[in-house]
């Protein structure tokens, strides 16, 4: 009955020594998760930036061509 216990015992020990390294993977993975989802985050959020920019700049773009077509349109009604 004590070798039994005994055995056991080791069993356990043993199985708690592979949970412990278990866990010490699952620690380093999930850590490299978080740095990879981090780096995504930023780089989407400079994209982001990036491309409200050049919403900005096409916004300035068409607001200048819409003046310049009144300009033309008003040039040749005063002509015609």
């Amino acid at each position: 009955m004590l070798d039994r216990l005994v055995s056991s015992v080791n069993t356990l020990a043993s199985v708690c020594e592979q949970n412990t390294h278990s866990i010490g993977r699952l620690e380093g993975s999930v850590e490299s998760l978080v740095n990879v989802s981090h780096a995504i985050i930023t780089e989407l959020q400079r994209q982001g930036v990036e491309i409200r920019e050049m919403q900005a700049e096409v916004r300035g773009l068409q607001t200048e061509n819409r003046r310049i077509l009144e300009q033309l349109v008003n040039r040749n009604g005063d002509q015609g």
